[in-house]
């Protein structure tokens, strides 16, 4: 019996992932966590890993929202991150449809929204 890891979540593709991550194209990526409830009080969660050829591998925290939410998130982490304050990375935000997008962020265990 064949085993495949599980698909990237929502249809996302490896080049987009690592476009937005910025990280080399030669860096795999696989689903530690497929979409599913992670807690927190919104949202879509999954959680990636990648691996780079050369680096430390690292995950990154997938959050599936309306698009208008994702926007104002990633202008919190920009503005957190202008002023000093000690956040996480957020690498950006893919829009799906004219209502739902998925913000990157930089994965810490305690980091659950």
């Amino acid at each position: 019996m064949n085993h495949f890891p599980p698909a990237l979540p929502w249809g996302l593709s490896e080049k987009t992932i690592k476009e937005i991550v910025g990280v080399h194209s030669s860096a795999s990526i696989s689903t530690v966590k497929p979409s599913r409830p992670f807690g927190g009080y919104n949202g879509e969660k999954a959680l990636i890993r990648i691996e780079p050829h050369d680096e430390v591998s690292s995950e990154v925290f997938l959050k599936k929202v309306p698009v208008d939410q994702a926007q104002r998130e990633m202008h919190a982490y920009k503005v957190l991150t202008s002023i000093g304050a000690p956040v996480v990375t957020c690498y950006g935000l893919r829009v799906f449809s004219d209502d739902e997008a998925v913000l990157f962020v930089e994965y810490l265990p305690c980091v659950i929204d």
